[in-house]
């Protein structure tokens, strides 16, 4: 475990295929239910898939939605402090 968040959890996991260690962000189940939560964790992804900058993670790999699996998104594993760290006001509300 990497870290947890209002709605997903992250977690560093090994890709066989690639032969390397990724970041795995995975939508909790009570917010994968919800089909307003999977569209922002599905928009969070398509964002990601836009961005180049030496800062922000390569995303690797999205989930299927029609997998039985819970959702997620693969990228890449960066060492360094949790944005959240660097500015309070990032930090979600509990």
């Amino acid at each position: 475990m990497l870290g947890i968040g209002a709605k997903a959890e992250v977690h560093r996991a090994y890709h066989r295929d690639a032969r390397r260690y990724v970041a795995l962000k995975i939508l909790r189940d009570e917010a994968a239910d919800d089909p307003e939560e999977r569209r922002r964790f599905d928009r969070e992804a398509r964002v990601l898939a836009t961005l180049r900058h030496p800062a922000i993670p390569f995303l690797g790999r999205v989930s299927d939605e029609r997998a039985d699996a819970p959702p997620f998104i693969a990228m890449e594993l960066r060492r360094g402090e949790p944005v959240v760290d660097l500015d309070p006001r990032l930090r979600s509300p509990r």
